[in-house]
């Protein structure tokens, strides 16, 4: 039977580790898959040029960095619900995707004939949603596993060793 933390925020048990690594890299290499899917179905709505990689590009980064405050306010906010916080949000992520390809197309062939700045808005739209959720995740799956799993590639990344507090 798996140790739990007595605040019930934390995993704990010999398993915590493997599951924290499995599931941080699970959610990233499928938002990766996601990202590679959508932009090459907006390069329908856009062209291949520069203007359309820095628009899904842009629209990318603010959704995930929109969704990494409002996940790490959230997260604070609901500290014994954290997991399932990111399981919710992982199956918010999961759904949309399996949409997704239907509604770019089907938004793309109402507004094909727009202007730039009409099809960036459209964009924005459908994709705020998700990439928020995606941008969320983080802050949901870093807190339950931050006492257990020791982040040694945060660490080394940001080239900062000292040992990350609770």
């Amino acid at each position: 039977m798996a140790n739990h933390a007595a605040d019930g925020t934390t995993l704990a048990g010999p398993w915590a580790d493997s599951l924290c690594s499995a599931l941080f890299f699970a959610s990233g290499f499928a938002a990766l898959n996601y990202q590679i899917a959508w932009q090459r179905s907006l390069f329908g709505w856009y062209g291949v040029d520069l203007d359309s990689v820095s628009a899904i590009v842009s629209i990318f980064m603010l959704g995930l960095g929109v969704g990494a405050l409002a996940g790490g306010w959230l997260a604070d906010r609901f500290p014994a619900r954290r997991i399932f916080m990111f399981a919710a949000i992982e199956a918010m992520i999961a759904v949309f995707g399996f949409f997704s390809l239907d509604v770019i197309d089907g938004a793309g062939a109402m507004f094909a004939s727009q202007p730039l700045p009409v099809i960036v808005a459209l964009t924005f739209a459908v994709f705020l949603i998700p990439t928020c959720a995606m941008g969320a995740t983080l802050p949901a799956y870093l807190s339950p596993c931050l006492r257990s799993l020791k982040f040694s590639a945060i660490v080394w990344s940001t080239g900062d060793n000292q040992e990350l507090a609770p």
